[in-house]
C-alpha cells in the first residue's frame, strides 16, 4: 500500500508536472471542484473558488517561456495535509524563488494552498507593484475550507511551540527541541544545531522575530509526526510557516521557518542575524 508521504509526492509531482508543461487545464484538474482557494502570502494575491484558481493559471501559464519551471525539494507531512519545499526558475517570475508553501488536500485534489517566500528575493520594484495595499490584503488563507481532522503527534507540538514562541518562553520552547534538534531560518540565513544553541537564539530574539512575542497561530499543518504551523505576526512581517519535525517521543527534531523579509527594517534583520551567530 501507497504511504501517506509517497501519495503525498504523487500529488505535488503531479501538479508541478502540468504546470512546468504550462497547461492550465492539467494544473488546475489538481484543484478540489467544490472548494479551493490558492493564496501568495507574500504578495497577498488570493484566488478564493474554483473559478478564480481556474483563471490564475490560464493568465499565468501559457505566456510563460519554455524554461520556466517549479520543482519539489523537500515535502513533509501526510497525504491530506502537509509542508512542500519549491524552488522557482528564474524564467518562473524573473528571479529565483524559494518558497514553502502549507497545503491541505482533500480526495487527492488540492483544497488549499499556500505561499511563503522572502520577497527581498524579487526586484524591490516589482514587489512593491504586485503586492496587494495594506487595506486589500487578505486576513484569511482559506483555513475555513479545510476539514478538521484527527488529532496527530504534530498538533500537539505544533500549537504548544506556538504558544510558547508566542508567550516569549524561549525556556519552554527549547525544552521541546531534542538534544541535538537543527533549526533553520531560510529568512535570516542562520542555522543552528543542538536545543542550547536554540534556546540561546530564542532569548535574545524572540521579541524582535515575527513569529515570536505576540503572534498568533492561523493553521496547523500535516500528519503523524511532520508538518508545521502558520502564524500571524503582531509587529513585524504578517504572516509566515514553520515546519517541524518530531520523534517518537514527540521531541521536535528540526524547526524550519520561512516569512517575507521586506517587512522588517534591515537594521532589525542584522540585529537577529547577529543574535543566532553570536556564542
Amino acid at each position: 500500500m501507497k504511504s501517506a508521504l509517497s501519495a503525498s509526492s504523487h500529488v505535488v509531482a503531479g501538479f508541478l508536472r502540468a504546470k512546468n508543461a504550462h497547461d492550465p487545464h492539467a494544473t488546475h484538474g489538481y484543484f478540489h471542484s467544490d472548494r479551493c482557494a490558492f493564496t501568495d502570502a507574500t504578495l497577498g494575491m488570493q484566488f478564493l473558488g474554483n473559478t478564480a484558481v481556474r483563471t490564475l493559471w490560464e493568465q499565468l501559464l501559457p505566456p510563460l517561456p519554455a524554461g520556466a519551471h517549479s520543482r519539489a525539494t523537500r515535502i513533509v507531512g501526510g497525504l491530506s495535509s502537509f509542508i512542500v519545499f519549491v524552488t522557482n526558475s528564474p524564467e518562473m517570475f524573473g528571479s529565483e524563488i524559494r518558497s514553502v508553501a502549507a497545503v491541505d488536500v482533500e480526495d487527492n485534489r488540492v483544497v488549499r494552498w499556500v505561499d511563503y517566500w522572502d520577497g527581498r528575493t524579487m526586484d524591490a520594484g516589482r514587489i512593491d507593484e504586485l503586492r496587494a495595499p495594506t487595506e486589500a490584503f487578505p486576513t484569511s488563507f482559506g483555513e475555513a475550507l479545510v476539514v478538521s481532522r484527527p488529532q496527530s503527534a504534530i498538533d500537539i507540538a505544533a500549537r504548544h511551540l506556538a504558544a510558547a514562541l508566542a508567550g516569549g518562553a524561549s525556556g519552554a520552547a527549547a525544552s521541546m527541541m531534542a538534544p541535538d534538534a537543527f533549526f533553520e531560518d531560510l529568512t535570516l540565513r542562520v542555522a543552528l544545531r543542538g536545543s542550547a544553541a536554540i534556546e540561546r537564539f530564542l532569548d535574545r530574539a524572540l521579541p524582535d522575530l515575527p513569529w515570536g512575542t505576540g503572534a498568533r497561530l492561523r493553521h496547523v499543518t500535516g500528519e503523524g509526526h511532520a508538518g508545521g504551523f502558520e502564524w500571524i505576526g503582531d509587529r513585524t512581517a504578517p504572516n509566515g510557516v514553520a515546519c517541524i519535525d518530531v520523534d517518537e517521543s514527540g521531541r521536535i527534531t528540526r524547526l524550519t521557518t520561512m516569512w517575507d523579509g521586506t517587512q522588517l527594517h534591515v537594521g532589525t534583520l542584522s540585529s537577529l542575524v547577529l543574535a543566532a551567530t553570536t556564542p
